[in-house]
């Protein structure tokens, strides 16, 4: 007979390490092997883990809980050996959400809101003037190479 062994990857809010003055809560990843395993804390300030399709690499989303800008990692299953994905540009988000490999692994999808077309001027922001939405924060999705 031949057992099956599987890791499970998630992201769990830690309210202990809540610390006055943080604009964000704090995510730490966590993995564990399946039905023996014992939990393994493998990424700190960090949510989204997604696993490649060949289980050997884990992309994740990494938060400043200062000043709650998001980063992009790819890391090795375990964890180890995390890299940060640099976004650059005008046009580089600030929010990142769900991200994914893509299923040669070459690259990681994920979502993000995008750039607002309209900035208020100086005088409609000193009236407290604001862009008008029909819904909530729509999302694009992004293509970067790992």
């Amino acid at each position: 007979m031949v057992t099956r062994r599987e890791v499970y990857y998630y992201a769990h809010y830690n309210s202990n390490n809540r610390l006055p003055g943080l604009l964000e809560p704090v995510y730490d990843i966590f993995r564990m092997s399946y039905p023996e395993g014992q939990t393994e804390k493998i990424a700190d300030n960090a949510f989204w883990p997604r696993i490649s399709s060949d289980s050997n690499n884990l992309v994740y989303v990494s938060i400043n809980p200062d000043s709650g800008k998001n980063e992009l990692y790819v890391a090795n299953a375990d964890g180890s050996n995390a890299k940060r994905i640099i976004l650059s540009g005008s046009l580089a988000p600030d929010i990142i959400d769900a991200p994914i490999f893509s299923p040669d692994g070459g690259h990681v999808f994920f979502s993000a809101p995008p750039p607002q077309a309209y900035q208020p001027n100086w005088f409609e922001k000193l009236m407290g003037i604001q862009v008008v939405k029909a819904h909530e924060i729509p999302s694009d999705w992004w293509s970067v190479p790992v």
